[in-house]
């Protein structure tokens, strides 16, 4: 197909008095609007969308949607006269401005409208262990909570309360070691024996090692770390601590732990439980 390079030249006079040849193009500079020659119109006819008419439908424009990619574009293919629309990723818009809670509108209104189904009904449900009556809760400097005394009222005094130890089968006449989970301080005010037995309650392990041999009636230096001794004849015994005997743990760290040596005197091989009442004084 030939093509013609065309050349604009200025005039005089107006566009009506001109019959504008087949293939002319024609600038009329009193609407800027260009006209095609077609050898018989006078002034020749208006070209569509060219500075005014009806200008170009959105039916005449070809558009294809490719798949998402990077920041997105719009590419336009001069061989088919093609648009082709290419969306951006989330990834390809960027950081989000950060959002101010009140700026969001349809907040939701209940625990339910965040997704959250579940309520708690205890504090274990928050993975906080319930502490001892008297306690309150604080935070522990790292995110998570404990519990720790009252410092005044009322509220600050305790119950007592009972801890036990058990020995695995035990030769009569044998000792073994236990220990008992109690308090870091504490006040002894009984200690009962499921079968007859020696119990002696020491402040540390180092304590209990050293006295282990002391013969059954000799009484202990008084720096020898024991905090009580008691002797029963028979099952199911208890014996009174009057007045009540001040306990506490004595490792270099203080520890809930109570160490305790239990020797059988039931006269035959035995499983012996120890329960201590006590008062806790320290957490």
């Amino acid at each position: 197909m030939a093509f013609r390079k065309l050349f604009f030249k200025r005039v005089q006079g107006i566009r009506d008095n001109y019959l504008l040849q087949e293939g002319d193009i024609a600038l009329d500079e009193s609407d800027f609007k260009l006209y095609r020659g077609d050898g018989e119109t006078v002034g020749g006819v208006v070209i569509s969308g060219a500075g005014g008419g009806s200008g170009i439908a959105l039916t005449d424009i070809s558009v294809t949607q490719a798949s998402a990619s990077g920041a997105g574009t719009l590419a336009y293919n001069s061989s088919t006269g093609v648009f082709t629309y290419t969306p951006p990723t989330a990834s390809g818009l960027g950081a989000l401005t950060s959002v101010a809670f009140a700026d969001i509108t349809s907040k939701p209104t209940t625990i339910a409208g965040y997704g959250i189904t579940d309520s708690p009904s205890a504090l274990t449900d928050l993975g906080i262990s319930d502490g001892l009556n008297g306690q309150v809760l604080t935070t522990d400097g790292s995110g998570g909570f404990t519990f720790e005394d009252s410092s005044g009222g009322g509220s600050s005094l305790q119950s007592r309360t009972t801890k036990n130890g058990v020995t695995g089968n035990l030769i009569d006449g044998n000792m073994a070691s236990v220990d008992i989970t109690g308090f870091k301080g504490y006040a002894l005010l009984a200690v009962y024996t499921s079968r007859a037995a020696r119990v002696r309650i020491y402040t540390d392990d180092a304590s209990r090692t050293a006295d282990q041999n002391r013969a059954e009636g000799t009484d202990p230096t008084a720096d020898a770390g024991v905090i009580a001794e008691v002797i029963t004849t028979t099952a199911n015994e208890t014996v009174l601590i009057s007045p009540g005997a001040f306990g506490f743990n004595n490792e270099s760290t203080p520890t809930t732990t109570i160490p305790t040596m239990i020797t059988n005197k039931s006269g035959s091989t035995q499983v012996i439980t120890v329960t201590l009442t006590l008062l806790q004084l320290e957490s």
